[in-house]
C-alpha cells in the first residue's frame, strides 16, 4: 500500500492563492467573490485540485457593495486614449503616465525579445525581518518515526481555528487578506508607499511535471527504456508491481476517469470541446477521453515550494531513482496528504464567462481577483516575508497551478477618480468603488515555475 505522511512529516502550510491575473477587475477591496468552502487542506475535494470537480466542492459567496451607483445613470464622455480602455485584451504598450496621471515610479520594461524574467537573477538582499521560515506555522513534532495514518490535530485544523478567530475580531476586512494574516501570523502591509516593488523567493521552487492524468500519472515512462517512477517504487520496496500501478492509475491516472467516454483513438474524442485525448494505459487497446489539463499540479506546486529539489540519483535495493522519479513520488505523496493551505480567490467552475462593455466578466467567480488584493498579497508574501505561493494562472475553468518565483512592479501612475473613469471606461464618474479616494495604475509581472519532464537538479544548474 501507499503510506501517506501525517502532519508530523508535512507540517508546513502553503499559501495557495488563486490568481486569475489577466482578468483582474476593478472594484472595492472589501466586496466581491470569495471562496466559501472552508477547505484548508490539499485534498481531492479542494477548490485548487487539478481536475474537474462538482460545484459543491467550490462554493463561493458574493458580497455586493451596496453603495455603488447605478452605472446606467452615469454620463459618458469622449474617449481621449482608446488604447487605454479597460475592455481591451492587451495591456498598454507605453507608460500610462505619458498620457494621463502622475508617475509614482517607473522602470524600463525589457524588450519583447529580451529575458522578461531577468530581474529574478539579480542579486537581491532579503529585506524582511525575523525568521525566514514559514511565519505562524508550528514546527513539526520531533518524533518523525510515528504518526503514520494516525488521527492528530493537524496544522490545517489549527489554521482553521486562527481564521475563525480573526473573522470574529475584525468586522470589516478583506476575507482573503484576513486568511493570509492568520496564516503568516502578522499584519499585511496595505500602504502602497510602504510596499516593496520587487520580491524573489529564495530558494526557487523546482520545476517538474504535473503528471497528467491522460499519461497515467506517475505510471508514465518518461525516459525511454526505463521503468516509470511507480514501477521503480514497487520493485524497490517489494510490492506487487501490477497491483501498485493499478492503484496509481485508479487514484490519479487513466482509470480514475473510467466514467468518461470510452475510446480507442483520439478521433473518438474529436467531438468533445474540452481538449480531451484518448488516454490508454500500457498494454490496453482502449481507454477514455480525458482533458489534457487534468493532473496533480495541486500537489506538485506545493511540493516544489516546501521540499528540497532532488539533485542526484538514489539507488535502493538495486533500483535507481533519477531526480525526476523522486519528484514524481514526492508529488504523489502531496496529493491528499492533508497539507494545510490558505486558498484565496474563488474557483471559476465553468458556465457564463461573458464580459460587459467595460471588459468586466459578468460571472463573479471569473472576476474574483481584485487588483489591490493581488498587489498586497504579492508584495507582502514575496517582498516582505521571503515566502511564496501557488497561483492558478488560468482564468478559465481549467486549473493550472504554478509555484511562484517572483514579482516586480514596472509602473505606478496615480490619477484622480475622474481621470480614471474617463480614461479606462469613458465615463464621467468612477463606478466601481464609492469609497475610493484616488486610483493608481500598476503594471507588474508575476513569474512562476513551468512544468517540465527535464531531469536533474534544475534549480542548482
Amino acid at each position: 500500500m501507499v503510506y501517506s505522511p501525517s502532519s508530523y512529516l508535512i507540517s508546513a502550510a502553503v499559501a495557495a492563492v488563486a490568481l486569475q491575473i489577466q482578468y483582474a477587475s476593478a472594484g472595492s477591496l472589501y466586496y466581491g467573490a470569495f471562496d466559501a468552502s472552508d477547505n484548508v487542506k490539499v485534498s481531492k475535494d479542494s477548490p485548487l485540485v487539478g481536475i474537474e470537480i462538482p460545484d459543491q466542492d467550490c462554493p463561493i459567496e458574493v458580497e455586493v457593495d451596496p453603495t455603488l451607483p447605478d452605472i446606467t445613470t452615469i454620463s459618458t464622455v469622449p474617449v481621449t486614449f482608446p488604447d487605454l480602455l479597460a475592455n481591451l485584451t492587451t495591456a498598454p504598450s507605453e507608460p500610462v503616465f505619458s498620457k494621463v496621471g502622475t508617475v509614482i515610479m517607473s522602470e524600463e520594461i525589457p524588450a519583447t525579445d529580451a529575458d522578461q524574467d531577468a530581474y529574478i537573477d539579480s542579486s537581491l538582499p532579503w529585506i524582511a525581518t525575523g525568521t525566514p521560515t514559514k511565519t505562524g506555522v508550528e514546527k513539526a513534532a520531533k518524533d518523525c518515526a510515528t504518526g503514520w495514518e494516525e488521527p492528530v490535530t493537524s496544522t490545517a485544523d489549527k489554521l482553521q481555528e486562527k481564521l475563525e478567530k480573526k473573522r470574529r475580531l475584525e468586522a470589516k476586512t478583506n476575507r482573503d487578506i484576513a486568511k493570509l494574516e492568520a496564516y503568516f501570523g502578522t499584519k499585511m502591509e496595505m500602504n502602497l508607499k510602504n510596499l516593496p516593488t520587487i520580491g524573489v523567493h529564495t530558494p526557487s521552487p523546482w520545476a517538474g511535471p504535473y503528471w497528467p492524468t491522460y499519461q497515467d500519472s506517475i505510471n508514465v515512462v518518461w525516459s525511454e527504456g526505463q521503468p516509470s517512477p511507480a514501477e521503480k517504487y514497487a520493485k524497490a520496496f517489494g510490492l506487487d508491481v501490477k497491483e501498485f500501478m493499478d492503484k496509481v492509475s485508479k487514484d490519479n491516472g487513466v482509470d480514475s476517469q473510467s466514467k468518461r467516454t470510452k475510446c480507442s483513438s483520439d478521433n473518438d474524442c474529436a467531438s468533445r470541446t474540452d481538449g480531451s485525448k484518448c488516454a490508454i494505459r500500457d498494454g490496453k487497446t482502449s481507454g477514455y477521453c480525458i482533458p489534457t489539463w487534468f493532473g496533480i499540479c495541486h500537489a506538485w506546486a506545493p511540493a516544489a515550494i516546501l521540499e528540497a529539489e532532488p539533485n542526484c540519483p538514489v539507488t535502493h535495493n538495486g533500483v535507481t531513482f533519477q531526480p525526476l522519479d523522486i519528484k514524481g513520488l514526492i508529488s504523489n505523496v502531496y496529493d491528499g496528504a492533508g497539507v494545510a493551505t490558505v486558498f484565496t480567490g474563488a474557483r471559476y467552475n465553468g458556465g457564463d464567462d461573458g464580459a460587459d462593455e467595460y471588459g468586466r466578466h459578468t460571472n463573479a467567480a471569473y472576476r474574483d481577483l481584485n487588483p489591490a488584493y493581488f498587489h498586497i498579497a504579492s508584495a507582502n508574501i514575496l517582498g516582505k516575508l521571503n515566502a511564496t505561493f501557488v497561483a492558478d494562472v488560468d482564468a478559465a475553468a481549467e486549473v493550472w497551478n504554478q509555484p511562484v518565483r517572483g514579482f516586480k512592479v514596472f509602473e505606478q501612475t496615480a490619477m484622480s477618480l475622474e481621470e480614471a473613469a474617463q480614461t479606462f471606461y469613458g465615463l464621467e464618474e468612477y463606478p466601481w468603488n464609492a469609497e475610493a479616494k484616488s486610483i493608481v495604475y500598476v503594471k507588474s509581472r508575476l513569474s512562476w515555475i513551468f512544468e517540465t519532464y527535464t531531469d536533474g537538479g534544475l534549480v542548482a544548474s
